[in-house]
């Protein structure tokens, strides 16, 4: 955000108003915002450990609403929203009140409210038994949360002094958390190495990224229309799917005849050319078990938006160790412009 004056230099300006600018991916403004942005992000991924064991410490010690604000961020990556309820009913964590939008079972904190652009976030968090009585005792008491962002600030701060931190900067280490732990599941889902398929690296990347689009609610707004669009496209892909499973399983008939015959003839190099055909089935299975598995994914994943955390909250750092890892090109998971973006500070 930006101050903008309207007038004549020297004089008495006729207007002066803040307004909200955007800056492209080249913008060198841009550039320097995020490399501060996830430089302060791995300050503080050092230290959350130290500000979750002060936080539970004050849970259960006597818990306030600036310790369930500290740990709903923490542990949720919650936007904290403004201080009243929006026009539209949006909220954030501190206009959340308790056995409305938020409620206990057992261990574990239930969400139900709606969030930024007039989304629902429906979602758990837990927090094992003892910090969660802690937690409704400290919400309940007062309704809603009864503490402001510098309240907050100052309480991390005291764990981590040196760290330029500001509430939102508690979604990049949310979302820097939830990518590297989703990125080790779905390398040891698929069993990836350096020589797995390409189309099967970008699927387990995918699944990945959506994980922290789901913990951070990266939903997509309302439209019926395009709801409808979207379940027919989904239904016409499931009838080319199910042609082109009937088309594999005439394929790999012939393919298991030629085998067959081969296997009687034993001509001289049957062996060989029965392992080619034998090869040449199993990658074609194994495109066809991929295809199917991002038919799924998508639809499954239809209502989130899997951009957002890529270009705003997932540290570069993070995706290119990944993408080392597993020999993936970075340009298979970030868009031409993202890479412009993120070169510097991978």
């Amino acid at each position: 955000v930006y101050p903008v004056v309207v007038g004549v230099p020297g004089e008495k300006p006729f207007s002066v108003t803040r307004k909200k600018i955007m800056f492209g991916a080249k913008s060198s403004i841009k550039k320097e915002g995020q490399k501060l942005k996830y430089q302060a992000g791995e300050q503080l991924m050092d230290k959350v450990d130290d500000i979750m064991n002060a936080i539970e410490d004050s849970l259960k010690k006597e818990p306030d609403s600036i310790a369930v604000a500290c740990y709903m961020l923490f542990k949720k990556g919650i936007r904290i929203g403004a201080k009243k309820e929006t026009k539209n009913g949006t909220k954030g964590l501190l206009t959340l009140t308790w056995g409305k939008e938020v409620t206990r079972e057992g261990g574990v904190i239930h969400f139900n409210f709606i969030g930024k652009d007039s989304v629902t976030d429906i979602s758990d968090v837990d927090c094992g038994v003892e910090l969660a009585k802690a937690i409704e005792k400290a919400w309940k008491a007062c309704g809603k949360l009864k503490c402001t962002k510098t309240e907050i600030k100052d309480f991390v701060k005291k764990v981590a002094p040196e760290i330029p931190y500001t509430p939102k900067l508690t979604r990049t280490v949310v979302a820097a958390n939830t990518m590297k732990d989703a990125l080790k599941e779905v390398i040891k889902k698929y069993k990836l190495t350096k020589d797995s398929p390409v189309a099967l690296k970008k699927l387990a990347f995918n699944e990945a990224n959506m994980e922290v689009a789901h913990k951070l609610n990266h939903q997509k707004g309302v439209n019926k229309t395009a709801e409808a669009k979207r379940a027919l496209k989904f239904e016409e892909s499931k009838k080319k799917m199910v042609e082109r499973e009937k088309k594999a399983l005439q394929t790999k008939a012939k393919r298991e005849a030629q085998i067959a015959k081969l296997t009687e003839s034993k001509k001289e190099g049957w062996q060989d050319k029965v392992k080619d055909i034998q090869a040449k089935m199993d990658k074609a299975s194994m495109n066809l078990d991929i295809s199917k598995k991002n038919n799924e994914f998508k639809e499954a994943n239809q209502n989130f938006v899997s951009t957002t955390s890529k270009s705003a909250y997932i540290d570069p750092k993070i995706v290119k160790s990944f993408c080392e890892e597993v020999d993936l090109p970075i340009e298979s998971v970030y868009t031409s412009s993202l890479v412009d973006q993120f070169t510097d500070l991978m």
